[in-house]
């Protein structure tokens, strides 16, 4: 992992990071957090990724949770986020995510890959929108205009 510049926060849990230093209150011990992670992508990229956790505060550094011998990056859920959330991002994500928290252009030279694979992220389910003229759902999906 000595090609990626930490900090690093994906970008798809960045605006999150927040949410998860407000964390539920529940210790969770690193061995359940490295099972959630690698839990998102299949065995043969997870086995081998590096697990890194979510920082402790708001501008702290994520956490090696585990090394890894590929060029993957798996995070756990994001405890104070409902629903379970882990990603696995490859090196491309990686850089990507660097350049957009230092607000540089990325250099995206391939298609990059990211794993969401574990059951029960669907975060969109547990809330409750009421579109303008519209009736109250608490499954995100499109409502009848009345």
């Amino acid at each position: 992992m000595s090609r990626t510049r930490w900090p690093i926060v994906p970008a798809l849990g960045v605006l999150l990071v927040t949410a998860a230093c407000a964390a539920t209150g529940q210790r969770v011990t690193p061995k359940a957090k490295i099972s959630n992670a690698v839990s998102a992508a299949p065995a043969s990229i997870s086995d081998k990724a590096t697990v890194m956790d979510w920082p402790a505060t708001k501008d702290g550094q994520p956490t090696q949770l585990r090394a890894g011998t590929n060029e993957w990056v798996c995070f756990p859920e994001i405890p104070a986020i409902h629903g379970n959330d882990p990603m696995c991002i490859d090196q491309v994500w990686v850089n990507w995510a660097n350049a957009w928290m230092g607000r540089t252009p990325p250099k995206v030279e391939r298609v990059g890959i990211g794993y969401m694979l574990a059951p029960g992220g669907d975060t969109v389910a547990t809330r409750t929108h009421t579109p303008p003229g519209g009736r109250q759902t608490t499954s995100g999906a499109t409502t009848r205009h009345t």
